[in-house]
């Protein structure tokens, strides 16, 4: 991917806690879910990892709570090249 290219993909995520445990799924479909690692939620703050088939290694994920959704950052390294960007996840409807 070009330095500077644009892509825009949706994201499914789902995320449960226990006490101080977080647990979830995330993926670009409902079907895909691909665990979340090292997740932590602390003080508004949403932050895991998650290996995606086209990677060697972790993407990073740092979300806030804002408004209602949740935006941040991802930051990784992919088959393609490094990858970094701007997330905001907002709750399905239903």
């Amino acid at each position: 991917m070009p330095d500077g290219e644009v892509r825009t993909y949706p994201l499914h995520l789902e995320v449960q806690q226990s006490g101080e445990r977080v647990t979830g799924t995330i993926g670009r479909e409902p079907e895909e879910k691909l665990p979340l690692e090292k997740a932590k939620l602390e003080g508004g703050k949403l932050s895991f990892e998650v290996v995606p088939p086209d990677a060697g290694a972790p993407v990073a994920f740092e979300l806030e709570v804002t408004g209602g959704r949740l935006e941040g950052t991802l930051k990784g390294d992919t088959d393609a090249g490094p990858i970094s960007g701007k997330v905001t996840l907002a709750r399905a409807a239903g």
